[in-house]
Parts: C-alpha cells; structure tokens; sequence
C-alpha cells in the first residue's frame, strides 16, 4: 500500500515538468508547486522554534511559494529542493527582521537597563553612571566599532560618521546597533561591576 501510494506521488510530481510548467504559467504546474512544497514548508516551521503564531508561518509558507513562483527562472542551479528552502529561510529571516524592527521601535524602557534611553533602535545617551560601565565594556571592541560609538555618543550623524571613518552609513549604523545590543547584554550581566 505505501508502495502503490509513494508511486502515484511520484507520478504526480514530476520536477521538471512542473519547473517548466511554472515557468510557463500553466495553473496546474503552480498547483503541484503549491501542493507539493506547502504542506513541507508549514511542518518545517512549526517544528523551528521561531517564536511565530500560526498565521505568521502561514504567511512565511505562501509568501516562500509565490517567490519560488516569481524567481522561478533562477531555479537552474543546483538541488531545485535546496534552492526552495533556500527561500524558504531568507522569507523567515525578513519576518523575523521586520517584526525585530518593530519591536525595537517599541522598546518599553522596563526592558532597557536603567540609564539608557531609547528613541527607535538608536540609543541616544549615556548617564554619567553608566559612561564608566561603558568605558571597560568598550575595552573589547575593534578599534573601528569604539571609534563609531564614540563619535556617535559625542552627537555625530551617521552621515557624518561615515565621512569620518571613511564608511558607508549604513556600516555606521550597524556598528552602533550592535554594539548598543551588545553592551545591553554585557551590563545585564555585569550590573554588579
């Protein structure tokens, strides 16, 4: 019974036709897509601890399909299999930035150490209790990162800030994300230091 069940599965889906069908447009190609990849991609998400409800999966499921359907053109290197889950993980990963980011808009200042203020993901100031913390925190950061913060806890844009350091804003961004995201962690555990 399994045999005969795994051979009209096989039978029904066949790859290639189905890629060819998708890349022509053909429903009934989309439809096997659909129903082959779907049902995969919801058990493999419910089974990651993504901290996502339900209709978020949902979401992160259909939304891998339909750009597997729209990219499908850029399918012909390697494993076809590999090349959906591959989707699958970077559609995850935007989610999950994107509810992140909104999060992070949304900081209530009982989850950030005391002495930290917070507008959006930046953080704008230090007390003059905290600047000493900060100062053995910095110790061990690259020469780079401690160069951005600094500039950026004296005021600096990250326009100006990348002028300086001769990087992109963006770079300078980043530098200032996480190493604010690390010294949160760090004071947490050294609150006694």
């Amino acid at each position: 019974m399994i045999i005969i069940k795994f051979l009209e599965f096989a039978e029904y889906w066949d790859e290639e036709s189905t890629i060819q069908g998708v890349k022509n447009k053909d429903n009934k190609s989309i439809t096997k897509l659909w129903n082959q990849y779907y049902p995969i991609f919801l058990g493999k998400l419910r089974s990651m601890k993504t901290g996502l409800n339900d209709d978020d999966l949902d979401q992160v499921a259909s939304d891998s399909i339909g750009k597997a359907i729209n990219k499908i053109d850029q399918s012909g290197k390697g494993s076809f299999n590999g090349w959906m889950f591959t989707i699958l993980r970077n559609t995850l990963y935007d989610l999950i930035r994107a509810q992140k980011g909104k999060k992070d808009k949304t900081i209530l200042k009982d989850e950030m150490p005391s002495g930290v203020s917070s507008t959006n993901t930046e953080y704008s100031e230090l007390t003059n209790q905290m600047k000493d913390k900060f100062e053995i925190f910095s110790k061990g950061l690259s020469e780079m990162s401690r160069k951005i913060i600094r500039l950026y806890l004296d005021g600096y844009t990250h326009k100006e800030i990348a002028k300086e350091v001769g990087k992109s804003e963006g770079n300078s961004k980043w530098h200032v994300n996480q190493v604010m995201n690390k010294f949160k962690d760090w004071y947490v555990l050294n609150k006694s230091i």
